[in-house]
């Protein structure tokens, strides 16, 4: 990730680079760190699902076990 950024950088401090540049490279970036942070919320949503699905499985035997 930091590379990326260093090489932004550099890319957008080289007196070459027009606007237009910019704003795609800038967007193109955006778009990366939004589709990592989404795929971050997904792998999380799973986590907490599965173990609260394990959570009730264990309290619905345990309750069963005491009848």
């Amino acid at each position: 990730m930091c590379e990326g950024v260093v090489e932004f950088v550099r890319d957008a401090a080289s007196p070459l680079v027009t606007q237009q540049y910019f704003d795609s490279t800038l967007d193109r970036r955006f778009a990366e760190l939004r589709a990592d942070l989404y795929r971050a919320l997904w792998i999380q949503g799973a986590g907490i699902v599965t173990i609260n699905a394990a959570i009730i499985a264990a309290a619905v035997t345990l309750v069963d076990a005491f009848r």
